[in-house]
């Protein structure tokens, strides 16, 4: 793999306030959190550059889209049918004056409207996919047990909203000259040149990867919510075998918010799951899929 200096991982949400990013210094075997660094894409980025060496910016959202989706728009909306891939298509559909309105209902879902608002009702997101031609999730949501990229609010656990703003801004920047790379889109981190590239992350995948005895591990699912048991995670980490092997660094003050606030246990947890890897030598990602994306570490769990 080539040489990355550090992972900053992003606990990413639709509101600013929700967001908390901590960063693993690779050399310095350091995990702390980002508390002075506004977890805008903009000011994750300005962080990246201000910094020498090279750094991977992990953002616990969507960068990919359904294939069946894809092709599907490419059919039905004339000004997409030359996007083969995600980055391509994204910078499109932005432009597209109804994206960034949902349907709140079956009938006004369309491929240039595809965020979802489910209504009351029994068979309500069902519906959706019936109009849909298809549950919109990627292999990766399947494999993973994830939520729809476009599935906004009505039920448990939804994460569109948080992508749409993150795509929104990501589109805004690919608009323009770049100076860093999306990943696996641009290529794998192993080939990337530039000296920042932007990654997906999902938090169950780093709790097995940081937390397991062993690797491969099953992915974990961990009631985040309870103090308790991020309490017990914590512990976890810090007893951990690789923890002590590879000397890393990890202050109790600052492991307090981690305590205290589940989004920066995320956060912490993505960014130590990952540095376990780069430490141990496990691989982070798995074939280029330019519609679909990846998620970092996956290759490196099981999926049972």
């Amino acid at each position: 793999m080539a040489r990355w200096d550090r992972f900053v991982c992003v606990d990413w949400s639709k509101e600013l306030a929700g967001r908390r990013a901590w960063v693993a210094e690779v050399g310095m075997r350091r995990i702390a959190p980002l508390d002075d660094v506004t977890p805008t894409l903009d000011g994750l980025l300005g962080f990246a550059r201000a910094l020498p060496g090279r750094t991977v910016i992990g953002i616990d959202a969507a960068l990919g889209v359904p294939r069946g989706y894809l092709e599907g728009a490419r059919a039905a909306v004339p000004a997409w049918r030359e996007a083969n891939d995600f980055l391509t298509w994204l910078v499109l559909a932005c432009e597209a004056p109804s994206f960034a309105r949902e349907a709140s209902s079956a009938a006004a879902w369309r491929h240039d409207r595809p965020f979802i608002a489910v209504p009351a009702g029994k068979g309500s997101l069902d519906a959706f996919w019936a109009r849909a031609g298809g549950r919109l999730l990627r292999d990766i949501d399947v494999a993973t047990d994830a939520k729809s990229p476009f599935v906004v609010s009505g039920v448990p656990g939804t994460v569109g909203s948080g992508t749409r703003v993150l795509w929104a801004e990501l589109a805004r920047m690919l608009s323009g000259t770049c100076d860093f790379a999306v990943t696996p889109f641009d290529g794998a981190l192993d080939a990337i040149a530039r000296k920042i590239a932007i990654a997906e992350i999902y938090p169950r995948v780093c709790y097995a990867l940081a937390l397991a005895p062993e690797l491969p591990a099953p992915i974990s699912r961990l009631a985040k919510t309870s103090r308790e048991v991020r309490e017990q995670a914590i512990t976890t980490l810090t007893s951990a075998a690789w923890v002590r092997d590879h000397d890393v660094s990890l202050r109790e003050l600052e492991l307090a918010l981690a305590r205290e606030s589940e989004d920066d246990f995320d956060a912490l947890m993505s960014a130590a799951g990952l540095l376990r890897c780069v430490l141990e030598g496990r691989a982070l990602e798995s074939g280029r899929d330019p519609v679909e994306g990846g998620i970092l570490g996956l290759p490196s769990v099981r999926l049972t």
